[in-house]
């Protein structure tokens, strides 16, 4: 007997081997769907084809002007659905869901819109007035017209789905809720060299690694870091910080950094391949999110799978992917006094910390990429 699968048509912003954000995660849970479903993967934008031999088809965009990537995307939506492709599954591209509405609506179809952040944040006040319509219009306005035309939001945790009916009217029926994922086996792989990285990156025994891993913006707390360094370095002299990333506010956290004369208490890698991410907090003591913009963030997760602890800040739908021992280092977003006091007790409690990383281990194997996709695959066969 020929066993069968349902189809799917997952679409991709992007695809890199090398990628330093949570899409690479995203790509390792399309990997373990492939093997439960019968996949057509659609990506807008590829550095390199990615070599996954079980998906059915795979497809690059190929035009660079938007009016003929859109035609285009519309044109091979349209291609998928005529193959069988009943189900698509758009991960954050507005016009992807969008132009998958349009050719699912007239042809019995679903779309499936992925979505987990805020978005109440305000546009970046340094950017020109054109860019700050262009985000009004390309971004807010077509956020809001998606929940209109798909069949089904996508978001990570019941908080954010009940942001999304509180601020945008979406029904509750319309909204499901699939946790975020993680490949547990390549972190805790055991691949990784603790001792031999702390020499390569120049951190002794005795300092107290503290490690931040995330966009270099405001909406991710770059703008705190500064503080939270000063305050923390002053009663914590043997710590350290590595700040992992890059992004629009790194050049004013490096002259904050140098005009306090934190440097020495600082290491700053830029971005870094989420392919090789583990290392760093292989050889953390503490792993820091002051984000003010979060809906499920993956680099929690990371800091788990990795027995890292953490402080982090009570934004989006960060309480409901934690234990009731871990909320107790959650604390309310701007709240930087609060935030490094809990960031000094744990740097100075090795009992507590362990107890933390126990705690970590035990709640992430919930996120683990296989059962995640077992919920995926629920979701997709049940509608």
């Amino acid at each position: 007997m020929v066993k069968t699968y349902q189809r799917l048509c997952y679409v991709l912003p992007e695809y890199s081997s090398d990628a330093s954000s949570h899409l690479y995660h995203t790509w390792e849970l399309v990997e373990e769907l492939s093997h439960r479903l019968k996949l057509f993967i659609f990506i807008e934008k590829a550095k390199e084809p990615p070599g996954l031999k079980s998906a059915d088809y795979i497809y690059i965009q190929k035009f660079n002007l938007l009016p003929l990537r859109l035609i285009e995307r519309f044109i091979v939506f349209l291609w998928a659905r005529l193959r069988g492709y009943r189900e698509f599954y758009v991960h954050i591209s507005h016009f992807s869901a969008i132009l998958a509405a349009m050719v699912a609506r007239h042809s019995g179809g679903r779309v499936y819109y992925w979505y987990c952040g805020l978005r109440s944040v305000s546009v970046d006040q340094q950017r020109k007035m054109g860019a700050k319509i262009r985000q009004k219009l390309f971004n807010e306005y077509a956020f809001r017209f998606n929940l209109k035309v798909v069949n089904f939001l996508v978001t990570g945790t019941p908080s954010m789905a009940n942001y999304y009916w509180q601020n945008f009217g979406i029904s509750m029926r319309k909204i499901k809720v699939i946790p975020n994922s993680i490949n547990l086996a390549r972190f805790q792989s055991g691949n990784h060299n603790p001792a031999e990285f702390k020499k390569e990156m120049g951190i002794t025994e005795n300092n107290k690694m503290v490690l931040f891993v995330h966009w270099l913006s405001e909406r991710k707390g770059a703008h705190y870091l500064a503080a939270i360094i000063k305050e923390v370095t002053a009663k914590i002299p043997n710590a350290v910080f590595i700040i992992v990333g890059d992004g629009p506010y790194r050049g004013k956290l490096i002259q904050e950094i140098n005009d306090t004369g934190l440097d020495k208490y600082v290491k700053l890698t830029g971005g870094v391949p989420n392919a090789e991410i583990a290392k760093y907090y292989a050889i953390a003591d503490l792993f820091i999110m002051p984000s003010t913009d979060e809906g499920f963030p993956r680099v929690l997760l990371e800091a788990m799978a990795m027995g890292v602890p953490f402080v982090a800040t009570d934004v989006g739908g960060v309480r409901d992917i934690l234990t009731k021992r871990q909320m107790e280092f959650i604390t309310p977003v701007g709240d930087v006094a609060a935030f490094n006091q809990k960031v000094i007790n744990l740097l100075g409690d090795d009992k507590l910390r362990e107890e933390l990383k126990a705690e970590g281990l035990r709640k992430v194997a919930e996120f683990d990429r296989q059962a995640v996709a077992e919920l995926f695959y629920a979701m997709i066969v049940r509608g």
